[in-house]
């Protein structure tokens, strides 16, 4: 995602529209002056000190000024970012709670957590450093907080089916998920491919075979990071007998063909935008840990 977890000081003139493209979670905190978040006919008033979460999908909001001046304070990050941080009871609570924040939330100035917000941003350094990065997530971590444990009294899927998913993910390392089939690993563990799917999708959303895709092409974006790696090798090596599936795949999952996405990474302080699609407990992968369970690469222990 672009910009993701980099704090910028934003300034509007008058009744300026500010847009931001990206789809994510917003964290907006002004500094000076007022101003106006608008997301389709839903109106947030911005003043110095509150804080405003949005959850932004494909019809993005605007900032307006509602002064002469306003100024804020902006960063933005995916979901998918954030999984990796919680534990396996979590996950579900958190996509119930970012459910709610789709046309934004104020939190007013001078309570909780906006003030707690207030003095994190002074520490925050210009550099856009892993100590920015880090205090951006603690940012976030804040005021998810707060809307967690809204949600924590609420009746979510039962968790007999989370409890067989995890299962079966103490069973399954990198290697075997790359190469083995769905089928193949449907008769591991005594379920049919369908009921194997569904148990996924109960618990995550995707199948088994999103999974392994997502899995392989993952895996190439942390090839693609070494630039005198070849593109036809990256495929090989991440599962794909066909460059032409590759490449498409991988466009189709980052908006950007191979070699354009790596060259953008090069030429960039910031990562290259990804798409919110992304299978969020898989950015907890390391390079190496081929033999290691799954469960515990999606971050799902508690």
């Amino acid at each position: 995602m672009e910009n993701s977890l980099c704090l910028r000081e934003v300034r509007l003139q008058s009744s300026e529209p500010w847009v931001n493209r990206g789809e994510g979670l917003w964290f907006v905190f002004p500094k000076a002056g007022a101003g106006e978040f608008i997301s389709g006919a839903v109106h947030h008033r911005l003043t110095p000190n509150a804080a405003l979460v949005a959850n932004v999908g494909r019809a993005v909001p605007s900032i307006r000024a509602a002064a002469t001046e306003f100024r804020f304070q902006f960063f933005q990050v995916g979901l998918e970012t954030l999984f990796p941080l919680l534990a396996c009871h979590e996950i579900p609570r958190l996509r119930a709670a970012v459910d709610g924040l789709k046309t934004g939330k104020i939190f007013p100035a001078g309570r909780e957590p906006a003030a707690h917000c207030l003095a994190l941003l002074q520490t925050v350094p210009a550099e856009h450093n892993l100590v920015h990065r880090s205090l951006l997530l603690r940012l976030a971590a804040v005021l998810l907080e707060h809307e967690l444990l809204a949600v924590k009294g609420e009746q979510l899927p039962a968790a007999s089916a989370g409890e067989r998913i995890l299962q079966i993910l103490d069973g399954i390392s990198i290697t075997e998920l790359i190469n083995a089939s769905v089928d193949e690993l449907a008769q591991k563990f005594g379920y049919s491919r369908r009921h194997l799917n569904r148990l996924f999708h109960a618990q995550f959303g995707f199948s088994v075979g999103a999974l392994r895709m997502e899995m392989r092409l993952l895996k190439a974006t942390r090839l693609l990071r070494d630039p005198h790696a070849k593109i036809t090798n990256v495929a090989a090596e991440a599962g794909f007998n066909h460059q032409g599936l590759f490449n498409s795949s991988f466009r189709k999952r980052f908006g950007l063909s191979p070699s354009r996405w790596r060259k953008t990474l090069l030429s960039s302080p910031t990562q290259p935008a990804l798409n919110s699609e992304m299978l969020p407990m898989l950015m907890t992968q390391q390079a190496g840990s081929v033999n290691v369970p799954i469960r515990q690469l999606l971050s799902l222990s508690e």
